[in-house]
């Protein structure tokens, strides 16, 4: 019973990029103004601290800049200046 119990708790691993939505992260790759290139940004989801593809309908965020994730769009994050 007790193997049972903890065959349905095991995690995948997966990092499901939503749950980064509403937290902060750093620009480490300048991101290009509305949408016209892709930078990148560190931030930490899940408990990991990661890298990402991220783009902006802001303007341009250079690097260092602190920025919040507000959507996700395939495998990139949208991120605006943090207020």
């Amino acid at each position: 019973a007790i193997l049972l119990a903890f065959s349905r708790i095991k995690d995948s691993g997966n990092i499901n990029l939503d749950n980064a939505i509403g937290e902060e992260g750093r620009v480490t790759l300048k991101v290009p103004a509305s949408r016209s290139g892709v930078g990148k940004v560190m931030v930490t989801v899940q408990g990991r601290l990661k890298e990402y593809h991220a783009i902006t309908d802001s303007g341009e965020l250079s690097r260092n800049a602190s920025v919040v994730i507000v959507d996700t769009l395939g495998g990139q994050l949208v991120v605006g200046p943090t207020s």
